[in-house]
């Protein structure tokens, strides 16, 4: 019968300690403006194309501003696709209100059977109490 070896006990012990979880705290964006990037649209998730169809507008606000249509599905901010409005909200985190991005969004043509592409410049507002207001 072989004896148990000693040698390996300290060794492990070591790499339990190297490998002990570690408090790391994560700083929350900062942003100098003020309040969070918005367009000023009321969105939902649209299946064909993928993206965010627009149901309404914030009167005054940065999308009506720059001339989009409700029922439009924007499917790009700054060339990165956004199948669903989580996607949407999740681009505007990396804009500070006030700057131009570019949205893609499409508009529907003869009953959906196709739909037309528009790369709209839009400059983002900034959301203050629940409201969109236009910078």
């Amino acid at each position: 019968m072989m004896k148990p070896q000693l040698f390996a006990f300290p060794f492990l012990l070591l790499l339990l300690a190297a490998c002990a979880p570690v408090n790391v705290s994560i700083p929350e964006p900062t942003n100098p403006v003020g309040g969070q990037a918005c367009l000023g649209a009321f969105l939902v998730d649209h299946a064909n194309p993928r993206g965010a169809r627009i149901t309404d507008l914030s009167p005054g606000g940065p999308l009506e501003l720059a001339r989009v249509r409700v029922n439009d599905v924007i499917v790009a901010i700054n060339g990165y696709a956004t199948p669903s409005v989580e996607y949407v909200r999740i681009e505007l985190m990396r804009y500070r209100p006030g700057e131009v991005v570019s949205v893609r969004h499409a508009r529907e043509r003869l009953y959906g059977l196709y739909w037309d592409y528009y790369n709209t410049p839009v400059r983002l507002g900034e959301s203050r109490q629940g409201i969109c207001v236009a910078r």
